[in-house]
């Protein structure tokens, strides 16, 4: 499964880089 989502470093403050969905999926037991 591939999950893809637009974000990261468009001119936006760094604080959204931590509304990244990565650290979600990562830590959503059953979905490794």
């Amino acid at each position: 499964l591939t999950i893809r989502c637009p974000y990261g470093a468009v001119g936006h403050g760094g604080h959204y880089h931590s509304q990244s969905p990565e650290a979600f999926f990562c830590h959503v037991p059953g979905l490794k």
